[in-house]
């Protein structure tokens, strides 16, 4: 860090040399160099996609060296970049257990306040956010949130709304829609750059207007005065094996018009795959406000030791999403409306 006293709160700011740090065109080429494994190739390509996928910067694979700006990417001891666009050719080191996608310029929340943070707040659940127990010689917190129960959402394996959006901000993307024509979307999501009549959604929300729970597993809850329960199980009992990709489930629990959602995690099966941002497999419950913030997502929500924790929401919509990469995990949670 390199203002011991000052702390910054979001990864991406317009410093003094902007908009040189950027990529022209929002054009991102790179290439592989001949280390780079098949792994991390997957990888690299997998977080390109995400990027692409929810921003307005293209990032392509420049094989014939046509861009006088490109990427090499390599295996080198470690994780590292430089920051944004340097000019010419610039390298990027993805050694062994980098396997996330969190390299595309940005850095550490841990860095100087004249990042100015675009008016976004702190996401604890930002992917590139360390997670609680890093540096710990004796695995106890180096770090605790105000918000004590998210301890365990620092260290998060994805990619959160609030980094998408800042992202977006940097590179202009969120200046191409219309704000008169574009889509309306809920929940806090925002009109793609890319198609402004559909958005990009926060996290367990889906549809053209984010009205909707993402597809496939999971299932639409009504919530009633009484309590009801659901399980979830999700994973494989005889993997030994970290999977690249997650399994993930989404539940939209629904009450009336006024109520709020009360809900309970009754039981969680594997406290083997406790870890900083239940990298490996969890629950992740959305009872805060502002729905672009990450939900809880951490310890007792990935272990046994906080069973039966009760978090109640003041809207009358709460997302839960439950993902796995390793083991099996078997998720029980009540809930009710207020």
């Amino acid at each position: 860090m390199s203002d011991a006293n000052e702390r910054s709160k979001r990864q991406a700011f317009r410093d003094k040399n902007y908009p040189n740090t950027v990529w022209k065109n929002n054009r991102v080429a790179y290439f592989f160099d001949r280390s780079a494994s098949e792994r991390v190739r997957r990888v690299f390509k997998k977080g390109a996609q995400v990027w692409r996928d929810n921003t307005c910067i293209d990032i392509y694979e420049d094989t014939c060296a046509i861009s006088p700006d490109r990427i090499r990417v390599f295996m080198e001891e470690g994780c590292w970049s430089y920051l944004g666009r340097k000019g010419g050719e610039q390298n990027l080191s993805l050694g062994e257990g980098c396997d996330t996608e969190d390299w595309l310029d940005e850095f550490r929340l841990e860095s100087r306040s004249t990042n100015h943070n675009y008016d976004l707040p702190y996401d604890v659940g930002s992917i590139m956010h360390y997670g609680a127990t890093v540096g710990s010689a004796n695995k106890n917190p180096t770090m605790i949130p105000y918000d004590k129960l998210h301890t365990r959402t620092l260290g998060s394996p994805f990619v959160s709304f609030y980094d998408i959006l800042m992202l977006n901000k940097h590179y202009n993307c969120t200046d191409k829609c219309d704000p008169k024509t574009s889509a309306k979307c809920a929940m806090g999501g925002i009109p793609h750059p890319r198609d402004c009549s559909k958005c990009i959604c926060p996290g367990g929300y889906a549809g053209r207007f984010c009205k909707e729970r993402p597809s496939g597993c999971g299932q639409e809850l009504i919530a009633s005065h009484s309590a009801k329960t659901f399980t979830d199980s999700i994973g494989d009992k005889s993997s030994r094996t970290v999977r690249e990709d997650f399994i993930k489930c989404h539940y939209l629990i629904k009450a009336p018009p006024g109520k709020k959602v009360e809900v309970k995690l009754l039981h969680f099966s594997t406290s083997r795959i406790a870890a900083d941002g239940c990298k490996y497999g969890g629950v992740e419950i959305k009872t805060q406000v502002d729905q672009r913030l990450t939900g809880y997502r951490f310890v007792q929500f990935c272990s046994l030791d906080n069973v039966n924790t009760t978090l109640v929401s003041p809207l009358n919509v709460v997302p839960i999403i439950t993902f796995n990469r390793l083991y099996q995990t078997d998720t029980v949670i009540q809930y009710r409306y207020l």
